[in-house]
Protein backbone atom coordinates (compact mmCIF):
# COMPACT_ATOMS: atom_id res chain seq x y z
CA UNK A 1 0.00 0.00 0.00
CA UNK A 2 1.71 3.29 -1.02
CA UNK A 3 1.51 6.11 1.63
CA UNK A 4 -1.32 7.99 -0.47
CA UNK A 5 -3.33 5.23 -0.22
CA UNK A 6 -2.88 4.94 3.07
CA UNK A 7 -3.23 8.19 4.07
CA UNK A 8 -6.54 8.43 2.04
CA UNK A 9 -7.62 5.33 3.68
CA UNK A 10 -7.43 6.75 7.48
CA UNK A 11 -8.83 10.29 6.29
CA UNK A 12 -11.91 8.52 4.61
CA UNK A 13 -11.92 6.81 8.14
CA UNK A 14 -11.51 9.86 10.31
CA UNK A 15 -14.04 11.61 8.27
CA UNK A 16 -16.75 8.44 9.10
CA UNK A 17 -16.15 8.37 12.73
CA UNK A 18 -16.59 12.16 12.82
CA UNK A 19 -19.83 12.61 10.72
CA UNK A 20 -20.76 9.08 13.07
CA UNK A 21 -20.07 11.35 15.96
CA UNK A 22 -21.89 13.99 14.60
CA UNK A 23 -25.42 11.99 13.99
CA UNK A 24 -25.24 10.40 17.35
CA UNK A 25 -25.07 13.68 18.90
CA UNK A 26 -27.70 15.40 16.20
CA UNK A 27 -29.98 12.82 15.37
CA UNK A 28 -32.47 13.38 18.83
CA UNK A 29 -32.88 16.99 17.70
CA UNK A 30 -34.32 15.62 14.25
CA UNK A 31 -35.97 12.98 15.33
CA UNK A 32 -37.84 15.40 17.83
CA UNK A 33 -38.56 18.06 14.90
CA UNK A 34 -40.22 15.49 12.62
CA UNK A 35 -42.36 14.39 15.36
CA UNK A 36 -43.90 17.37 15.69
CA UNK A 37 -44.35 17.97 11.73
CA UNK A 38 -48.15 17.24 10.67
CA UNK A 39 -47.01 14.61 7.93
CA UNK A 40 -50.00 13.66 5.73
CA UNK A 41 -49.72 13.43 2.19
CA UNK A 42 -52.38 11.97 0.44
CA UNK A 43 -54.68 12.77 2.85
CA UNK A 44 -53.40 10.35 4.73
CA UNK A 45 -54.20 6.71 2.57
CA UNK A 46 -51.96 4.18 3.54
CA UNK A 47 -50.98 0.28 1.86
CA UNK A 48 -52.65 0.64 -1.36
CA UNK A 49 -51.41 -0.75 -5.01
CA UNK A 50 -51.02 1.13 -7.63
CA UNK A 51 -50.54 -0.09 -11.50
CA UNK A 52 -46.89 0.76 -12.17
CA UNK A 53 -47.08 2.67 -15.73
CA UNK A 54 -50.55 2.22 -15.84
CA UNK A 55 -52.12 -0.66 -16.05
CA UNK A 56 -50.41 -3.83 -18.38
CA UNK A 57 -50.94 -6.97 -17.00
CA UNK A 58 -53.41 -7.46 -19.87
CA UNK A 59 -50.71 -6.47 -22.75
CA UNK A 60 -51.38 -2.84 -22.75
CA UNK A 61 -48.77 -0.43 -23.65
CA UNK A 62 -46.86 1.06 -20.07
CA UNK A 63 -48.11 4.97 -20.27
CA UNK A 64 -50.81 4.40 -22.69
CA UNK A 65 -54.05 5.46 -23.02
CA UNK A 66 -55.30 1.59 -23.37
CA UNK A 67 -53.50 0.90 -20.09
CA UNK A 68 -55.29 3.67 -18.37
CA UNK A 69 -58.54 3.12 -19.76
CA UNK A 70 -58.02 -0.86 -17.99
CA UNK A 71 -56.86 1.29 -14.73
CA UNK A 72 -60.19 2.98 -14.76
CA UNK A 73 -62.20 -0.17 -15.85
CA UNK A 74 -60.71 -2.27 -13.24
CA UNK A 75 -60.86 0.52 -10.95
CA UNK A 76 -57.67 0.76 -9.19
CA UNK A 77 -56.61 3.37 -6.14
CA UNK A 78 -54.25 4.85 -8.77
CA UNK A 79 -51.94 4.69 -11.28
CA UNK A 80 -47.47 5.27 -11.81
CA UNK A 81 -46.65 7.58 -14.57
CA UNK A 82 -43.34 8.46 -16.22
CA UNK A 83 -43.55 12.39 -17.30
CA UNK A 84 -40.80 14.68 -18.89
CA UNK A 85 -40.90 18.46 -19.38
CA UNK A 86 -40.20 19.32 -22.89
CA UNK A 87 -39.23 22.64 -23.00
CA UNK A 88 -40.05 23.03 -26.66
CA UNK A 89 -43.32 21.95 -26.25
CA UNK A 90 -43.59 23.98 -23.66
CA UNK A 91 -45.19 21.49 -21.33
CA UNK A 92 -45.51 17.95 -20.15
CA UNK A 93 -45.41 14.58 -21.61
CA UNK A 94 -45.81 11.00 -20.99
CA UNK A 95 -42.87 9.31 -21.69
CA UNK A 96 -40.15 6.69 -20.16
CA UNK A 97 -37.04 7.01 -22.61
CA UNK A 98 -36.09 10.34 -23.56
CA UNK A 99 -36.02 9.70 -27.06
CA UNK A 100 -39.92 10.01 -27.26
CA UNK A 101 -41.09 11.30 -30.72
CA UNK A 102 -42.71 14.96 -30.03
CA UNK A 103 -45.38 14.77 -32.48
CA UNK A 104 -47.30 11.21 -31.37
CA UNK A 105 -46.11 11.33 -27.57
CA UNK A 106 -48.75 12.18 -24.59
CA UNK A 107 -49.34 15.39 -22.87
CA UNK A 108 -50.08 14.96 -19.27
CA UNK A 109 -52.98 17.61 -19.63
CA UNK A 110 -54.77 15.17 -21.99
CA UNK A 111 -54.58 12.50 -19.33
CA UNK A 112 -55.72 14.44 -16.58
CA UNK A 113 -58.68 15.53 -18.44
CA UNK A 114 -59.74 11.98 -19.88
CA UNK A 115 -58.63 10.34 -16.89
CA UNK A 116 -58.37 12.74 -13.30
CA UNK A 117 -60.95 10.83 -12.06
CA UNK A 118 -58.67 8.49 -11.31
CA UNK A 119 -58.12 7.99 -7.24
CA UNK A 120 -54.39 8.75 -7.03
CA UNK A 121 -51.25 9.74 -9.41
CA UNK A 122 -47.41 8.86 -8.83
CA UNK A 123 -45.64 10.75 -11.21
CA UNK A 124 -42.20 9.65 -12.12
CA UNK A 125 -40.59 12.61 -13.18
CA UNK A 126 -37.73 11.34 -15.38
CA UNK A 127 -35.99 14.69 -16.24
CA UNK A 128 -36.52 16.75 -13.48
CA UNK A 129 -32.86 16.17 -12.47
CA UNK A 130 -31.31 17.74 -16.01
CA UNK A 131 -33.25 20.89 -15.87
CA UNK A 132 -31.37 24.01 -15.50
CA UNK A 133 -31.75 25.75 -12.02
CA UNK A 134 -33.74 28.96 -13.57
CA UNK A 135 -36.20 27.16 -15.55
CA UNK A 136 -37.52 25.29 -12.36
CA UNK A 137 -39.42 27.72 -10.57
CA UNK A 138 -41.07 27.85 -14.29
CA UNK A 139 -41.95 23.91 -14.02
CA UNK A 140 -43.29 23.95 -10.81
CA UNK A 141 -45.77 26.78 -11.35
CA UNK A 142 -46.78 25.32 -14.77
CA UNK A 143 -47.40 21.59 -12.57
CA UNK A 144 -48.55 23.76 -10.46
CA UNK A 145 -51.58 24.95 -12.35
CA UNK A 146 -51.82 21.72 -14.34
CA UNK A 147 -52.58 19.90 -11.31
CA UNK A 148 -55.23 22.42 -10.13
CA UNK A 149 -56.61 22.59 -13.21
CA UNK A 150 -57.97 18.92 -13.28
CA UNK A 151 -58.51 18.95 -9.07
CA UNK A 152 -55.49 16.52 -8.92
CA UNK A 153 -53.11 18.24 -6.34
CA UNK A 154 -53.98 16.78 -3.34
CA UNK A 155 -54.18 12.90 -4.78
CA UNK A 156 -50.33 13.51 -7.22
CA UNK A 157 -46.99 12.85 -5.68
CA UNK A 158 -44.13 13.87 -8.16
CA UNK A 159 -41.25 11.89 -7.63
CA UNK A 160 -37.64 12.30 -8.59
CA UNK A 161 -33.67 11.61 -7.17
CA UNK A 162 -32.91 15.55 -6.77
CA UNK A 163 -33.88 16.87 -3.78
CA UNK A 164 -33.32 20.42 -4.33
CA UNK A 165 -35.80 20.81 -7.15
CA UNK A 166 -38.41 18.85 -5.29
CA UNK A 167 -37.91 21.10 -2.28
CA UNK A 168 -38.81 23.75 -5.31
CA UNK A 169 -41.91 21.70 -6.06
CA UNK A 170 -43.09 21.49 -2.58
CA UNK A 171 -42.56 25.11 -1.93
CA UNK A 172 -45.14 25.40 -4.52
CA UNK A 173 -47.71 23.01 -3.26
CA UNK A 174 -46.81 20.08 -4.75
CA UNK A 175 -46.75 16.58 -3.00
CA UNK A 176 -43.26 14.71 -3.32
CA UNK A 177 -41.67 11.62 -3.24
CA UNK A 178 -37.79 12.42 -2.61
CA UNK A 179 -36.08 8.68 -4.15
CA UNK A 180 -33.35 7.02 -1.98
CA UNK A 181 -30.32 5.04 -2.50
CA UNK A 182 -29.47 3.01 0.92
CA UNK A 183 -26.03 2.01 1.87
CA UNK A 184 -25.84 -2.03 3.05
CA UNK A 185 -23.16 -0.78 5.50
CA UNK A 186 -24.95 0.05 8.58
CA UNK A 187 -22.27 2.90 9.36
CA UNK A 188 -22.89 4.62 6.45
CA UNK A 189 -26.98 4.09 6.45
CA UNK A 190 -26.78 5.95 9.79
CA UNK A 191 -24.95 8.80 8.04
CA UNK A 192 -27.74 8.90 5.11
CA UNK A 193 -30.75 8.15 7.39
CA UNK A 194 -29.90 11.44 9.47
CA UNK A 195 -28.60 13.60 6.13
CA UNK A 196 -31.91 12.23 4.24
CA UNK A 197 -33.63 12.99 7.52
CA UNK A 198 -32.59 16.78 7.46
CA UNK A 199 -33.70 17.10 4.00
CA UNK A 200 -37.39 15.85 4.43
CA UNK A 201 -37.31 18.40 7.27
CA UNK A 202 -35.87 21.54 5.65
CA UNK A 203 -37.22 20.91 2.17
CA UNK A 204 -40.30 20.56 3.37
CA UNK A 205 -40.50 17.46 1.35
CA UNK A 206 -44.07 14.56 1.17
CA UNK A 207 -42.79 11.31 1.45
CA UNK A 208 -39.56 9.11 0.43
CA UNK A 209 -39.66 6.90 -2.88
CA UNK A 210 -37.79 3.42 -2.51
CA UNK A 211 -36.97 0.39 -4.50
CA UNK A 212 -38.30 -3.01 -4.11
CA UNK A 213 -34.50 -3.86 -3.39
CA UNK A 214 -34.94 -1.91 0.12
CA UNK A 215 -38.32 -2.74 1.16
CA UNK A 216 -37.25 -4.30 4.44
CA UNK A 217 -39.19 -3.44 7.84
CA UNK A 218 -36.25 -1.88 9.51
CA UNK A 219 -36.00 0.62 7.08
CA UNK A 220 -39.39 1.68 7.63
CA UNK A 221 -39.20 1.96 11.57
CA UNK A 222 -35.68 3.77 10.79
CA UNK A 223 -37.29 6.70 9.37
CA UNK A 224 -40.75 6.80 10.90
CA UNK A 225 -43.14 8.81 10.63
CA UNK A 226 -41.65 9.23 7.27
CA UNK A 227 -44.33 7.85 4.47
CA UNK A 228 -42.88 5.86 2.15
CA UNK A 229 -43.45 5.04 -1.39
CA UNK A 230 -42.25 1.42 -2.78
CA UNK A 231 -41.84 0.19 -6.35
CA UNK A 232 -42.01 -2.39 -7.71
CA UNK A 233 -43.60 -5.36 -6.38
CA UNK A 234 -45.47 -8.38 -7.67
CA UNK A 235 -45.21 -10.92 -5.32
CA UNK A 236 -48.76 -11.02 -3.79
CA UNK A 237 -47.24 -12.26 -0.12
CA UNK A 238 -44.76 -9.05 -0.14
CA UNK A 239 -47.67 -7.00 -0.87
CA UNK A 240 -49.30 -7.65 1.62
CA UNK A 241 -46.31 -7.63 4.58
CA UNK A 242 -45.65 -4.02 2.85
CA UNK A 243 -49.37 -3.11 3.53
CA UNK A 244 -48.80 -4.20 7.06
CA UNK A 245 -46.39 -1.28 7.62
CA UNK A 246 -47.56 1.70 8.86
CA UNK A 247 -45.63 4.16 7.14
CA UNK A 248 -46.42 2.92 3.96
CA UNK A 249 -48.66 4.91 1.31
CA UNK A 250 -48.44 3.17 -1.98
CA UNK A 251 -46.98 -0.10 -3.27
CA UNK A 252 -46.23 -0.02 -7.27
CA UNK A 253 -47.55 -3.07 -9.09
CA UNK A 254 -47.20 -5.03 -12.44
CA UNK A 255 -50.17 -7.20 -11.50
CA UNK A 256 -52.12 -4.79 -9.28
CA UNK A 257 -55.44 -6.07 -7.06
Amino acid sequence: MTKFIKYLFLSVLLLVIVLQVAVTLLSPAIDQELSRMAISPLSGRRGEVWGHAGYTADGSAANSVAGLNAAVERQLQGVELDIHYDHELKGFVVAHDPDYDKKTVLPLDEVLERFGSLPGFWLDFKNLSRQPPWRVSLIAEKLTSLLDRYGCSDKTLVESRNPVYLSLLAHHGIQTAYHLSISKIPAIFRIEEFLYKFVFIYGRLSSFSIGHNHSGGELFRSFSPIPFVVSTINDPDEITRLQKQKTVLVILSDRPR
